[in-house]
């Protein structure tokens, strides 16, 4: 009895280690700082060279 309690406690800790990394690549696939940096690769394209340079 005490083997099953431990394997199901040991399971359900590797069970939510492997969310929690899943989860943390998601959010590293979806990060809002990305979506910043190409909108402003986007900007900079349309910026002119005599607009940058002083």
């Amino acid at each position: 009895m005490r083997r099953k309690i431990v394997a199901f406690v040991l399971s359900f800790l590797l069970t939510l280690g492997i969310l929690s990394i899943g989860g943390m690549l998601l959010l590293d696939y979806a990060e809002p700082g990305e979506i910043d940096f190409q909108q402003k690769e986007i900007i900079l394209e349309n910026v002119t060279l005599e607009e940058i340079t002083p």
